[in-house]
């Protein structure tokens, strides 16, 4: 890269930055000097500018902060949190809800409480809403009766 490319190259990082025109013209009148004398010594630009010689637009951040003419830092950009809090919040309100929905339907209905289930022996009677036991009763078969006086001689 020739030296008026780099000089170019550095105007437009400090025009982005903010870098007041009187001044990035000062500095660019200098670097060029400087550029041009090192030429004339046959030393690199990169025993001149260091790293910078490289990445001109970091050189050019660099050497305007030192100056002191830029933040330390420039400042970022903003993005856009604001939208994005908001579409999650909205997929988020979306999902619980067609969860609230679905969640109350199935593919079956629940017995109603007056529908006794028989297992073995028992007749039991559930409460739909809560899960609850309401009735258990114990039917006594020939099995239960034969079992009973095995264990009680």
């Amino acid at each position: 890269m020739n030296a008026d490319t780099f000089v170019e190259e550095c105007r437009r990082e400090w025009k982005r930055l903010g870098v007041p025109a009187e001044i990035a013209g000062e500095m660019a009148a200098e670097l060029r000097s400087d550029l041009a004398d090192a030429a004339a010594d046959h030393v690199p630009p990169e025993e001149l500018l260091g790293a910078g010689a490289f990445d001109a637009p970091a050189f050019a951040a660099s050497w305007a902060s030192e100056r002191g003419v830029v933040p330390a830092t420039p400042p970022r950009r903003r993005r856009p949190v604001l939208p994005a809090l908001v579409a999650a919040a909205i997929v988020l309100a979306a999902a619980a809800l067609a969860v609230a929905l679905f969640a109350g339907r199935s593919t079956h209905q629940a017995r109603p409480a007056t529908s006794p289930i028989a297992s073995g022996g028992a007749i039991v009677v559930l409460d739909p809403k809560s899960g609850a036991v309401r009735r258990l009763v114990l039917q006594e078969t020939s099995l239960v009766r034969h079992r009973l006086k095995l264990a009680h001689p």
